[in-house]
């Protein structure tokens, strides 16, 4: 996937690429990464120094990750971006 298909706004590219990069090494077939949320607002009306990323992806199969494995990716690209 090209990095130009991630598209991301309000937020630094290096938080980009932790985002894309972390995505594409857990998620095989990722073809597209899909910010929302208040760190997706263009004005910055709704943000915070504490606000949450709020991702999506979409990948060429559904992944099959437990409960438990969604928490552990949750957390491990929470303390990449070092937020909660």
């Amino acid at each position: 996937m090209p990095r130009d298909a991630l598209k991301l706004r309000m937020i630094t590219s290096g938080q980009q690429a932790i985002i894309f990069n972390f995505l594409q090494e857990k998620v095989s077939g990722m073809s597209a990464v899909y910010l929302y949320g208040s760190r997706s607002d263009d004005d910055d009306t709704y943000v915070r120094p504490n606000s949450d990323y709020d991702v999506a992806f979409l990948a060429s199969h559904v992944p099959t990750f437990t409960t438990y494995e969604k928490f552990l990716l949750k957390g491990a690209l929470a303390a990449l971006l070092k937020t909660e």
